[in-house]
């Protein structure tokens, strides 16, 4: 095996390695427990799901496989993402030897293993890294189109990455701009899109429903300048390494190629008609949906890194790996998502017979589920009920109630509307915090 391979196994191997730490400490956030809550139903009925949700369903059918072979703990369903992650390092490596060099693919695998980015969420069980590695794939034949018109593999990869995220548009977008820029005979392109696009058409009914439920009003806020900024700067890794980083790309920008060009249209291009199409439309700025142009910004730095001498380039990378590292670290060791394990423990040492679970906003109802009960995960428990701030009260007015309220309630209930019926209503004899969740428990006062 040639050195340039043993090398990217060698950083797969540590990719895994590292993504598996503590990969089932912390608990499942919302988005988690609901792919899994759905993953236990039928295949047929996993995808009635996903048609009439915002998501695509390669990733869910992978997963609902995955389930039925290694289990539902979160160690079990969030191994799937970090094979994922880890497989990206290889295939980062492969695409930057093919577009530029061998020293520009080692440079660019020892990047991403480290990148604190991709390692966040290549321990989530969602379609986050797989999304990254089929880009990388779709990136790869697609030079490999355009050396040998290989069109098979090249369509099979963008139909997989196409029914995966919606953002894959984006990469369907930049390859036929750069394409149409750079090159003349058009003829075999477009029928090579139209393929993939044939290849999309039976789910199209079901991503104009998607749109709609969309429009109607989702949770995603309007986004400020800020967000466009820290959105840059979280995909380096944070402020000191952003300053680095793209310090770096624009001291090389004079350097350009048109396969360097392609790599400014897929880093840039998705995040700035976003955030365009946010301010004017409707708000779909979210900073975890751009983790797929997280290969073209490694690849553009390893870029400017590797016309630096040998010295500079070692000094620049280790700076890199050790403030990723850091970060990676204080990740790793310390929760950031919602602390649902502890929230239920103290609610079952807690409850008495006969209370009501009232969990806002609604759509957190699978996460205190599925620590609440396997039971109730897997069938409806009349005692749990998501609720919005127009509930009806009615069917509680005799029940002590908890009400369990993650930091995300004011998406669907702003003013408050079901702490202060309660309060006005009943008599709060409990209330305590844990992370990112504030339970408040209220007895009936008439008993």
């Amino acid at each position: 095996m040639k050195k340039f391979y043993k090398i990217l196994l060698i950083l797969v191997l540590i990719s895994f390695l590292i993504r598996l730490y503590n990969l089932g400490l912390e608990s499942l956030w919302g988005d988690e427990a609901i792919s899994l809550y759905h993953s236990q139903k039928s295949l047929i009925g996993n995808l009635k799901w996903i048609a009439g949700d915002t998501n695509l369903p390669f990733y869910n059918i992978i997963l609902w496989f995955w389930v039925r072979i290694f289990g539902f703990s979160e160690f079990a369903i969030r191994s799937l993402s970090i094979i994922f992650g880890s497989l990206s390092i290889f295939a980062i490596g492969v695409l930057a030897k093919k577009l530029f060099s061998k020293k520009v693919g080692i440079i660019s695998a020892i990047l991403l293993t480290f990148s604190s980015t991709h390692i966040y969420y290549s321990q989530e069980a969602r379609a986050y890294s797989l999304f990254v590695l089929l880009t990388i794939g779709s990136f790869y034949y697609f030079s490999q189109y355009l050396k040998n018109k290989d069109t098979k593999k090249y369509i099979f990869i963008n139909i997989l990455l196409l029914y995966t995220h919606v953002f894959a548009v984006f990469i369907f977008i930049v390859q036929n701009i750069w394409y149409l820029i750079y090159y003349k005979k058009h003829k075999e392109w477009f029928k090579t899109q139209g393929k993939i696009i044939l290849f999309l058409l039976p789910w199209i009914p079901f991503v104009i429903g998607q749109a709609a439920i969309i429009h109607k009003g989702f949770w995603i806020p309007a986004p400020l300048i800020r967000d466009l900024f820290l959105t840059f700067a979280q995909l380096s890794g944070g402020i000191i390494s952003a300053i680095i980083v793209y310090s770096l790309i624009i001291l090389n920008i004079k350097k350009n190629t048109k396969e360097k060009n392609l790599l400014y249209l897929w880093f840039l291009f998705p995040i700035i008609v976003t955030f365009v199409y946010s301010k004017i439309f409707m708000p779909l700025f979210v900073y975890r949906y751009f983790l797929f142009v997280l290969p073209a910004l490694i690849l553009l730095i390893a870029l400017a890194i590797q016309n630096l001498s040998k010295t500079k380039t070692i000094v620049i990378i280790i700076i890199l790996v050790s403030l990723s590292s850091i970060s990676s670290f204080e990740h790793l060791n310390n929760s950031s998502k919602t602390n649902w394990q502890d929230t239920l423990s103290y609610i079952k040492n807690n409850t008495k017979q006969g209370d009501i679970f009232l969990i806002e906003p609604f759509y957190e109802i699978e996460p205190f589920k599925y620590y609440y009960s396997k039971k109730c995960f897997k069938e409806e428990c009349d005692e749990i009920i998501g609720v919005k701030g127009d509930y009806n009260f009615e069917n509680v007015s005799k029940q002590n109630v908890w009400l369990i309220r993650t930091v995300f309630f004011k998406h669907v209930d702003q003013n408050e509307t079901i702490f202060k019926k309660l309060n006005n209503t009943k008599k709060l004899e409990k209330q305590n915090y844990f992370k990112n969740i504030n339970i408040f428990y209220f007895t009936d006062i008439t008993s």
